[in-house]
């Protein structure tokens, strides 16, 4: 049984489940090397318009799996000392939240009970937010003597909730629940179980909808200018993306689809 397994869907969604239920789908460098390989062939699927992850077996991720050795010193490249190990085990675990960040693709999880730890900075690095109404979210590193700045949660949290919410939660290593974090903005929307993944794919249609190359631009845009140093770095992005749009030939065609009264036919990136 694969540790990550994936679904291309003909609608232009790919399904990415994290498949450890009996750990609660905890993080190990076979779950990290999954995701990696799975992010790396979503970026060459020119079909794979929208991304969800998920986590099988009634959770979404419980951060790195405390009991296993995966990580040992034939992990790392020959020669390696036990801090040279350390820092590149963050490295590699942490590079799954930057590649969800940085995939053309919007990212959608489906979080289902724990996103916890590790768990909880995946969560946060995908672009949209859907919980079950038995979701759990925290950052828990403080629990294991670490501080709570670990796998780009101290990034992705105050840029979600503010930077006041995010260290109360930082600090306190406090677990809330899918309420809880919906009223905070950690999610987008909370719905039953059994309705996890239809309410993510009801979203993923909402943005296939769209023009590829004004989503793409959208999300790349987006997060350069949440960093952009001024007012004016983040208008001129704007304007570049603007006049690429408009050179591209979307525009064109939405404007012709909406004079003939049908849908615009969208180009492929």
């Amino acid at each position: 049984m694969a540790d990550v397994e994936v679904e291309r869907r003909p609608d232009g969604v790919t399904v990415i489940t994290m498949n450890r239920p009996e750990r609660l789908n905890a993080i190990d460098l076979g779950l990290v090397t999954g995701l990696r390989d799975a992010l790396d062939g979503v970026r060459r699927d020119p079909a794979a318009r929208v991304v969800i992850l998920t986590g099988a077996g009634g959770a979404f991720c419980a951060g790195a799996d405390l009991k296993s050795d995966s990580f040992t010193a034939d992990s790392f490249e020959p020669g390696r000392g036990e801090l040279g190990r350390l820092y590149e085990s963050q490295e590699v675990v942490t590079g799954v939240a930057i590649a969800l960040n940085e995939l053309r693709q919007p990212v959608i999880a489906a979080i289902d009970g724990v996103a916890v730890g590790g768990g909880f900075g995946y969560a946060l690095a995908c672009d949209l937010r859907v919980a079950s109404d038995r979701a759990r979210f925290g950052a828990v590193f403080t629990n294991i003597g670490l501080s709570n700045l670990d796998v780009a949660v101290s990034y992705f949290l105050p840029r979600v909730v503010g930077a006041g919410r995010a260290l109360e939660l930082m600090l306190t290593a406090r677990v809330i629940d899918a309420p809880t974090a919906r009223e905070m903005g950690v999610v987008n929307d909370v719905v039953p179980p059994g309705r996890l993944l239809d309410r993510a794919l009801e979203l993923a249609a909402e943005i296939t909808a769209r023009s590829a190359f004004g989503v793409w631009m959208t999300k790349s845009g987006f997060w350069a200018n949440v960093d952009a140093p001024s007012l004016r770095h983040a208008v001129d992005r704007e304007y570049r993306t603007q006049a690429l749009g408009s050179l591209h030939g979307d525009m064109h065609e939405a404007i012709e689809a909406f004079r003939a009264g049908r849908a615009p036919a969208w180009k492929p990136l």
